[in-house]
């Protein structure tokens, strides 16, 4: 939702933006009073059901064709797949996030001796929820173990 947020700024010829919360039509009132839920709970959730139907529109046509070919006219409803794309995504969002994340008190990594597995469990995760989203078994998705 917020590529989508930084695209339409992209789009608008008028004014150039740092930030999308910078674009009054979305959020009117981030740019009076400062960015708050209040002012930006309206646009997120228009932007979330944008997302959902790019994904209805795009991507679940191209994971039904490659499901095709793994499956044949066995193929797995929309709505699973839809929840497959989003959560696979928060995992992906949830690992570029942590990826060399430091504590802002300690200054030692978020996760300790285990942020490169708490990284490559997200990534995994990410790329689990991906691969059953286009098809694949559970047993051709290429884990770590």
């Amino acid at each position: 939702p917020y590529l989508l947020h930084y695209m339409i700024c992209m789009f608008h010829h008028t004014q150039k933006w740092s930030s999308p919360y910078q674009l009054s039509l979305l959020f009117p009132k981030a740019v009076s009073t400062g960015t708050s839920l209040r002012g930006a709970f309206v646009p997120i959730c228009v932007s979330v059901i944008a997302s959902l139907a790019l994904q209805q529109r795009h991507l679940i046509p191209l994971c039904h064709f490659v499901s095709y070919q793994f499956n044949g006219h066995d193929l797995p409803s929309t709505t699973i797949v839809s929840i497959y794309l989003s959560v696979g995504t928060l995992f992906a969002l949830f690992a570029a996030w942590i990826n060399g994340r430091k504590s802002s008190t300690t200054n030692e990594l978020l996760f300790g001796e285990y942020q490169e597995d708490v990284l490559q469990l997200a990534i995994s995760g990410a790329g689990a929820l991906f691969g059953r989203a286009m098809g694949m078994h559970w047993s051709l998705l290429p884990l770590p173990v």
